[in-house]
């Protein structure tokens, strides 16, 4: 798989915190920068194609996930963190309903903003989970009552690559009529899933090869959301500011061609090199795309390989390695390192 290996000579393999950019890509995004860089709510006669294309991107995402435009709509915004923002918040300013499920594996732009509206008088209860880091979605049952705003999960886990039952949450919310977010940032272009189960879902472009700053929600016509941003009337003013259509239109384009997945022998080659055993992975019902493995130092460990750019178990938060609340929550120590294709 030669696109994980850069000119530089190191072998990228990082790829759930952003994936790797390919020079066709960028031929794309080049070519729809010099056609479509201008504003689609331009009124000038001679860019009228502009609105028109971004209406029937709308039309050609819908068609991806097999969705019908009379079920759901798309708001566009720069990527999956203001899209959570955007969904969670603008639910609970839309409601009286004060009850968010959740879990404490679930990345910190869910994590912080379910921890923001605690401010305003949110009620945030958080799901249990197995060792594995497993969502343990039997119990979601007995925490969903008429107070309940929704239950916000994630799909994949970026961590861990842990595959939660979103189905069975699904069908749950169903039961209670209660707004089902699912968090599908690790799972959009990469995972089989049936989209429609959700109420709302998000992407993020950079996750599946596309460029950065360009993303989305899709969410049922039914669940209606408050507006938090102001100045601007675009997306419904759900999200305000000229619309980014070069990266709409490459990143439709990059869905439509297929993220590309590495094979077998080349994951095999991968795990002999860092001396990794498959079934020493940390987790069960994971991803064939995330792999996270427990070594004994992981700044040795990454000294000791230096030509392979890993995830060393940590987020890095404005220039600080901070210990991953994920594998803490799991009761690891930040001796983990995370393999991603």
């Amino acid at each position: 798989m030669e696109k994980y290996f850069l000119t530089s000579g190191e072998i990228y393999l990082d790829s759930a915190a952003t994936s790797v950019k390919s020079v066709e890509m960028a031929r794309k995004y080049a070519e729809n920068l010099v056609k479509y860089g201008f504003n689609p709510m331009s009124s000038h006669i001679s860019l009228g194609f502009m609105k028109e294309s971004l209406d029937k991107s709308r039309e050609r995402l819908l068609d991806y996930f097999n969705l019908s435009p009379l079920d759901f709509s798309v708001i566009y915004c720069s990527g999956a963190t203001e899209a959570l923002n955007v969904i969670i918040k603008g639910l609970f300013f839309s409601s009286g309903k004060r009850r968010i499920v959740t879990s404490e594996l679930e990345h910190k732009a869910v994590l912080e903003t379910v921890q923001y509206l605690e401010t305003l008088g949110a009620e945030v209860v958080y799901v249990p989970h197995n060792d594995e880091g497993v969502i343990q979605t039997s119990a979601i049952d007995k925490m969903l009552n008429d107070d309940t705003l929704c239950v916000v999960l994630m799909h994949v886990n970026n961590e861990t690559g842990e595959i939660n039952d979103v189905e069975e949450v699904s069908a749950l919310c169903s039961k209670y009529k209660v707004p089902f977010i699912c968090d599908t940032t690790q799972s959009v272009g990469k995972e089989v899933i049936n989209f429609s189960k959700f109420d709302a879902f998000v992407g993020s472009a950079h996750k599946f090869g596309a460029p950065f700053g360009t993303g989305f929600i899709i969410k049922r016509r039914t669940i209606h959301i408050e507006k938090i941003f102001h100045g601007g009337s675009q997306e419904a003013s759900y999200r305000p500011g000229t619309h980014n259509l070069p990266g709409i239109m490459t990143m439709i384009e990059c869905l439509e061609d297929g993220y590309k997945t590495p094979d077998t022998s080349f994951k095999n080659f991968i795990f002999s090199e860092l001396g990794f055993k498959l079934e020493d992975r940390i987790g069960k019902n994971t991803s064939p795309l995330i792999y996270a493995f427990r070594v004994d130092d992981v700044d040795a460990f990454i000294q000791a390989h230096p030509r392979f750019i890993i995830g060393r178990g940590s987020a890095c938060n404005s220039g600080l390695i901070q210990p991953s609340h994920v594998y803490s929550k799991l009761g690891y120590d930040r001796n983990v390192i995370r393999i991603s294709f």
